[in-house]
């Protein structure tokens, strides 16, 4: 899925989850960042991966 979020770079992302375990993997290609989220939760973990996306991928980050 492809994700255009005002004021912030083109974000393209997939989840999912099944018996207790959730996923999330999104990368941000204008600023060569990626994030893979596994979890043995039932609790979706998007907002986690969004949240080190935008951390990742800010002004002024270099990634590390």
């Amino acid at each position: 899925m492809i994700l255009r979020r005002k004021e912030k770079p083109k974000l393209i992302w997939h989840n999912g989850g099944t018996w207790g375990f959730r996923s999330f993997a999104a990368l941000v290609p204008d600023h060569q960042v990626a994030v893979v989220n596994l979890a043995n939760t039932a609790r979706s973990v998007d907002r986690f991966g969004l949240k080190i996306i935008d951390l990742l991928s800010s002004p002024g980050t270099d990634g590390d």
